[in-house]
């Protein structure tokens, strides 16, 4: 299996960390991995990838001074990232992050490739903004699958994509096993 993840940065936050989570499981079970990041080439990531997960830093993070650069800026992203995807040759392709995710889903359009998007906040109490609520009711419909994390965010859809909304809680990892030191044996006379 061929999996290709995307999210804007490798720094540290919940949805970075649980990304590397997943990521690194995946490839130490044997998948084939690729991390594609908006990040700036040279940007290291705050968590630990495994050896075999392939991190791609893309280069096209950054903000947009006003609407016509945004769109500008974001339509360049659209065809790095397709770019990006086609080179990896998923199988599937997992997306985090509201703005990501619709610049993915773009960006994977007739690419015959499923699509799995994974918003990390509740999208009424973390607004995105106007322009992008819109464009992300308008292009979630064609991901194949919507990860939220609870019950609570699923209901904040709209009834036409509920059937597509999967509630996945974050991975909690076990603790690492603790060790005592060992004591000197005593000597009985």
């Amino acid at each position: 299996m061929n999996i290709t993840f995307v999210i804007s940065s490798l720094a540290a936050g919940g949805a970075q960390r649980v990304m590397s989570l997943l990521a690194n499981h995946w490839a130490q079970v044997g998948y084939r991995v690729t991390l594609l990041a908006f990040s700036r080439p040279g940007v290291e990531p705050y968590f630990p990838l495994a050896s075999h997960v392939k991190y791609v830093p893309l280069g096209i993070e950054g903000e947009s001074s006003n609407l016509i650069e945004g769109i500008s800026k974001n339509l360049r992203r659209i065809i790095h990232l397709r770019r990006a995807i086609r080179v990896s040759a998923p199988q599937v392709v997992i997306s985090f992050m509201d703005q990501v995710n619709v610049l993915t889903v773009l960006a994977t359009r007739g690419l015959g490739v499923p699509i799995i998007v994974s918003v990390r906040v509740d999208p009424l109490s973390a607004p995105t903004g106007e322009i992008w609520r819109f464009l992300r009711n308008r292009v979630y419909p064609f991901a194949n699958r919507i990860v939220v994390q609870t019950r609570l965010v699923r209901q904040s859809f709209p009834q036409k994509l509920q059937d597509k909304v999967a509630i996945i809680p974050n991975p909690v990892l076990p603790p690492p096993p603790v060790t005592y030191p060992r004591l000197p044996a005593s000597t009985h006379s």
